[in-house]
């Protein structure tokens, strides 16, 4: 009996794995990678600028139906208990949009922080205004002591609140950054007006995992403007002295105006649907190898394509050089 029971174990075994397919067989299946895009609705630009930064797209739509004393109650915890940064006008707009996408019925406000529904029509919009969300200017002192000040506070402050994704360094290094759908800025890498930070600060980047720092006092963001500014390296930063040629404007035209705008300011009407936004060059300057980097290799993930094969490589040059040329001195 024993020996019969053992013989059938084996041809059942044996029988298993002469139906297994071979090694070169398997198949394999590729999961879509793109998140659904968040509908439109009042508060949306809110909720891109603060939440999208660790929520995904898909977890959001995912959740329950919850009334809006519910999803009062869950933005304040994710305050309170995780920290996230967000002011008042800014918790009623993300509470608003969260309650229109996903409430409970007859909970939808009719308000939003006096936008209603204008503030979906000015996302499609932005652009084709020629106008930036506003901000408040980042005033540093012109006192280089204080200055100095200013900057040993703001290694302090960037080591606790940024240097997770940026490195302590600016790098962009940080321990988490590998897991972001967007590596973060190497702030090192570029030159920046007050005005490029001061806006990044206060909006975030929205697509990314930048939020919005609307929370700091004025002291702390003047520290951190400081010391962003203190990493900035010199490498192939400054004026481009040579004047660029007809055939550069017109590659330049052909390749890159549709996004970053004739004038590099990133006020395009195709930016508005672009996540993230262009870059505006007359605001921030990249290091001659960094924007060769990006111009020879893209950014995945975002709109920004390789040009590599495209163009020859001395246009690729001819490009970064004009690029670097619209920085507002």
């Amino acid at each position: 009996m024993k020996s019969l029971l053992r013989l059938l174990f084996h041809a059942i075994v044996f029988s298993s794995l002469v139906a297994l397919p071979a090694v070169g067989a398997v198949r394999s299946i590729t999961l879509p990678h793109f998140e659904p895009d968040m509908p439109e609705g009042p508060g949306r630009e809110e909720f891109l600028r603060v939440c999208a930064s660790c929520h995904s797209a898909r977890y959001i739509l995912m959740q329950p139906a919850f009334s809006q004393k519910q999803w009062e109650e869950s933005v304040s915890k994710m305050v309170k208990v995780y920290g996230a940064q967000m002011n008042d006008p800014q918790k009623t707009d993300i509470v608003a949009y969260l309650t229109f996408i996903r409430g409970k019925s007859g909970s939808v406000p009719t308000t939003v922080n006096g936008a209603q529904d204008e503030e979906a029509n000015a996302i499609r919009s932005r652009g084709q205004t020629g106008s930036r969300e506003s901000f408040p200017l980042i005033k540093l002192s012109a006192d280089p002591a204080i200055r100095e000040s200013d900057i040993s506070g703001g290694a302090v402050l960037f080591g606790q609140n940024c240097a997770g994704c940026h490195g302590a360094k600016g790098r962009g290094d940080g321990v988490i950054a590998p897991s972001l759908n967007h590596f973060p800025a190497n702030l090192t890498a570029a030159r920046y007006r007050d005005e490029f930070i001061s806006e990044v600060l206060w909006n975030g980047v929205r697509g990314t995992s930048m939020p919005s720092w609307r929370g700091l006092s004025e002291t702390n963001s003047a520290a951190i403007l400081a010391f962003i500014k203190s990493l900035q390296s010199a490498e192939g930063n400054g004026k481009v002295s040579s004047a660029p040629t007809e055939h550069t404007r017109k590659l330049y035209e052909s390749n890159c105006a549709s996004c970053h705008g004739l004038s590099g300011d990133g006020l395009t009407p195709a930016a508005a649907s672009l996540f993230p936004p262009p870059s505006n060059w007359q605001w921030k300057q990249p290091a001659t190898s960094q924007i060769l980097k990006v111009l020879n290799e893209g950014i995945p993930g975002a709109g920004m394509p390789s040009y590599k094969g495209q163009l020859s490589q001395s246009e690729i040059n001819e490009l970064a050089l004009f690029v670097r040329s619209f920085y507002q001195e």
